[in-house]
């Protein structure tokens, strides 16, 4: 009976997980964790990537978001935190829609969104790639002109747990 019930609830939550809708448990493994890694940008003014290293820490606010704190050593006026807030319907994450969100194993999760907005004061399409796990935490931010042919990636994000 229990690996029944076991069995019902993976299917459940992985069929939850397939629609595109994530709830604050879907953020657990970031939370309670010192992170570290790095953060590539493209510099507009060079038309270069630049990298720079980062530390984050992530903490439950509510039942729908969470404060995500960022430092960047060497850099500290760039230190910042933001709120991130999941919608009640779980269908959206700082008003970005969730294009999906699939268990790729090993306790991770990877979430894609998009939303419209402007880059370099141009409208654009953003579609942003996270992997959410108990180990690692990375986010991409692709840009789309309208009108261009390709996306590039605008900035990335690769964190570490520093908790063994």
């Amino acid at each position: 009976m229990k690996s029944i019930l076991f069995s019902f609830c993976l299917l459940v939550s992985t069929s939850i997980i397939g629609q595109g809708t994530i709830s604050i448990e879907s953020l657990r493994p970031l939370f309670n964790k010192e992170w570290a890694g790095m953060l590539m940008y493209l510099d507009y003014g060079s038309n270069e990537e630049v990298s720079i290293p980062i530390k984050m820490t992530v903490e439950p606010n509510d039942d729908h978001s969470v404060m995500m704190s960022f430092v960047y050593p060497g850099e500290e006026g760039a230190n910042n935190t933001a709120r991130v807030e999941i919608s009640k319907d779980g269908k959206q994450i700082n008003g970005q829609k969730i294009e999906s969100a699939e268990d790729i194993g090993g306790g991770n999760l990877e979430l894609i969104t998009s939303e419209k907005g402007e880059d370099n004061g141009k409208p654009a399409t953003f579609t942003y790639t996270y992997i959410i796990g108990p180990q690692i935490y990375a986010n991409e931010k692709f840009v789309h002109y309208d009108g261009a042919e390709r996306a590039f990636v605008r900035n990335r994000y690769t964190l570490k747990s520093t908790d063994q």
